[in-house]
């Protein structure tokens, strides 16, 4: 149950979210500069979707490239949120920034712990049995 619940979550909170989004914003603003930004963004989040619903199917592998994915794209967000942090002015703007760090963590920390748990690694190393015809 939980791995259903948290990788349908990421598939759609860290994959399929940012894929829209970046999507929308090429398409709404017509960027000449940025279009890398959003390229690495709907790049990553792809593959964290396909990661998930690898995991969700039972794949090891999928499981693994689904944490690696998920720190390397928060890491990302947490860098961006850090330098917003850093560089604003107004307090209202940095607690926001800092909230979303906070998040991140939190998000990537429960992700980690589930999917490195005895019982979830156990449900992704099972034996595969044969089917006797």
């Amino acid at each position: 149950m939980g791995v259903t619940l948290l990788s349908l979550a990421d598939a759609l909170i860290s994959g399929f979210a940012p894929v829209l989004a970046a999507v929308l914003w090429v398409l709404q603003t017509k960027p000449q500069t940025g279009g890398g930004t959003a390229l690495l963004t709907a790049g990553l989040g792809a593959m964290i979707v396909f990661a998930a619903l690898g995991a969700f199917a039972g794949d090891d592998r999928a499981r693994s490239a689904l944490m690696y994915l998920l720190v390397l794209y928060y890491s990302l967000q947490s860098f961006a949120q850090v330098i917003l942090l850093v560089t604003a002015s107004e307090p209202v703007v940095q607690l926001r920034a800092a909230a979303k760090i906070l998040g991140m963590v939190l998000w990537v920390a429960l992700n980690v712990w589930y999917f490195l748990r005895t019982a979830t690694l156990a449900y992704y190393r099972r034996p595969v049995s044969a089917s006797k015809s």
